[in-house]
């Protein structure tokens, strides 16, 4: 089973080509456009790792960030600024 990648972008352009690369590098890869979207997301897929983008509008990566690592579970998932 391949690891699961969430890629959070508001740039559809960025999202893309971070996602296709990464797929192509043999990941499962949910794509988000900003940090709201990607908080349901994440509650459903339950990613390896978080690639995001910092300002994003809604929910900036920053706040993602810290959303995700408050649960005790997941304070130690890795995360790509």
């Amino acid at each position: 089973m391949p690891l699961t990648i969430l890629v959070v972008d508001d740039d559809l352009g960025t999202r893309l080509s971070i996602s296709d690369y990464l797929e192509l590098s043999g990941y499962l890869v949910i794509a988000a456009k900003n940090g709201r979207d990607a908080l349901r997301y994440f509650e459903a897929h339950k990613p390896h790792l978080i690639v995001t983008d910092i300002a994003m509008p809604e929910m900036d990566g920053y706040e993602l960030v810290r959303n995700v690592r408050s649960r005790p579970e997941f304070c130690l998932l890795p995360v790509i600024f």
